[in-house]
């Protein structure tokens, strides 16, 4: 997923540098998950990953991604639209 602002360009440059300051490698904290481009990179090397985001539509993605929900492959322009004006359950 791309947007403006993501760190998916510069992901693997950001897990380095990440990595090399890291001593403690049992347990590692991403609050500004996005689309997990830096995660992506970082988790494997820990043995314990926390992952979040105040946004609640990624909040919301992931819990349903956990719950065993599958993301479609490709999106219509009508169903994306529609999803676009969706308000979220109270």
């Amino acid at each position: 997923m791309k947007y403006t602002g993501g760190k998916g360009r510069i992901a693997r440059e950001l897990a380095g540098v990440i990595l090399s300051y890291q001593q403690d490698h049992d347990l590692y904290v991403e609050p500004f998950l996005g689309s997990a481009a830096v995660a992506e990179q970082v988790v494997p090397h820990f043995g314990r990953a926390v992952l979040g985001d105040v946004m609640p539509d990624l909040v919301l993605m992931g819990q349903a991604l956990q719950e065993g929900w599958a993301p479609p492959t490709s999106v219509s322009e009508e169903l994306y639209q529609y999803m676009k004006t969706c308000t979220r359950p109270s």
